[in-house]
């Protein structure tokens, strides 16, 4: 693993100044930072404001970031936010030695480029440095992880995690890994006491780098792994008894427009309506959730139960649009609903737990009987929070 060392200062960082002083972090208004930070109409002295008043970027209201923070104070808090940089370089360091330095994410504009760091003999911003975290993301090694239980009176021991170690490689190259590169980085091997015949559990996982490929066919570039996650409807497993269990009624290939893998992408154009709404194809939702994948990590789970939920949905002749904010707006009268959605707490629940699809109908239905004249609970005791927001307990 890599170094890391973590300090408070990013663009929320709070700000404080006396005339000798500057503080930069570490609390922060956090996602607040529209609301509250002074660029935005707020009270609230950040770094981001700092950055404004020095010039490093153009953002917000600069004229009132301007009026309050003179030059002084600017080139002061400045001064801090660099020192601080500098501490933090120098506590990675592995020796006395000038070492190049790399910005990025979002934070990086904070830092004057043109102003010496100590400890630094150059600076670079590489290009799209604010998605940095997305781009390593996507070039990222391919993995293939198997996990089994084995019965080692039947078999050798070598000769189980051989056989495991090659359907984890398989595992990886349909996945999309290089053949020449892939290596096994984890083997594992567990007793199990409570099962006869000397039971085994091996974990095995391979890695190896993405496979390029320049052909534009969706076929061939795997999308969501169309082709990977294609079974025989005529494929049957075996239970614990030895009986045949039937494959699934509705297998994944159904869900798919069958012309699908033979779509050039580079030919192929979102279907815009003259409302100037996206209707999404089946296409759309496997792109949208390659995308959702990248963009997404780190956090917030696979995405690619909401594809199935979403290609389900189009096979039974519904229709999804994707509607400019812009557009609601300019669509929207005192009756209009618009909702937006934002699920909180650990992915693990929404994946162990699979949703069934009327959860946030059933949670704007129960906003509803609230906000309609308090049809269905005239003695509700509707409360707000220090932000706004109106709820209620015991609904």
């Amino acid at each position: 693993m890599p170094d890391v060392f973590s300090f408070g200062l990013g663009g929320g960082s709070k700000v404080k100044v006396d005339k000798e002083f500057a503080q930069v972090g570490p609390q922060s208004v956090g996602y607040n930072l529209k609301s509250e930070g002074l660029l935005f109409g707020g009270s609230i002295l950040t770094a981001t404001d700092i950055a404004v008043a020095n010039d490093l970027l153009t953002l917000g209201d600069v004229t009132k970031v301007k009026a309050t923070v003179n030059d002084v104070t600017a080139k002061q808090c400045l001064d801090k936010i660099h020192s601080m940089l500098e501490d933090a370089i120098d506590q990675v360091k592995t020796s006395a030695d000038d070492v190049t330095v790399v910005l990025v994410g979002g934070g990086s504009v904070l830092v004057d480029t043109n102003r010496h760091i100590q400890g630094c003999n150059n600076i670079l911003k590489p290009p799209h440095f604010q998605v940095a975290n997305a781009i390593g993301a996507a070039l990222s090694q391919v993995s293939g992880s198997v996990d089994t239980v084995v019965n080692l009176a039947s078999t050798t021991r070598d000769d189980a995690i051989a056989q495991a170690k090659q359907q984890a490689c398989d595992l990886a190259i349909q996945a999309g890994a290089e053949t020449d590169t892939i290596q096994i980085c984890e083997v594992d091997e567990i007793g199990l006491a409570y099962l006869p015949g000397n039971a085994t559990r091996i974990k095995v996982k391979a890695i190896g780098n993405l496979r390029a490929n320049n052909n534009p066919s969706i076929a061939q570039h795997k999308l969501a792994s169309l082709a990977d996650q294609k079974s025989d409807s005529n494929d049957r497993t075996k239970d614990e008894s030895g009986g045949d269990i039937p494959a699934t009624q509705q297998s994944y290939d159904e869900l798919l427009n069958p012309t699908i893998e033979h779509t050039n992408i580079l030919e192929y154009s979102p279907r815009i309506n003259p409302a100037g709404e996206w209707v999404l194809s089946e296409l759309d939702v496997e792109c949208i959730c390659i995308g959702a994948g990248i963009l997404g990590c780190g956090g917030g789970g696979n995405p690619h139960m909401g594809k199935l939920r979403s290609l389900k949905a189009l096979k039974d002749g519904k229709t999804i649009r994707v509607i400019s904010p812009e557009r609601c707006a300019s669509l929207m009268t005192d009756k209009s609903l618009v909702t937006t959605v934002a699920f909180m707490g650990a992915p693990a629940i929404i994946i162990e737990k699979l949703v069934q699809g009327g959860e946030t109908c059933a949670s704007i239905s129960a906003m509803l009987d609230v906000y309609n004249k308090g049809a269905r609970c005239p003695e509700a005791d509707i409360k707000s929070n220090e932000t706004g927001v109106r709820y209620i307990d015991d609904y």
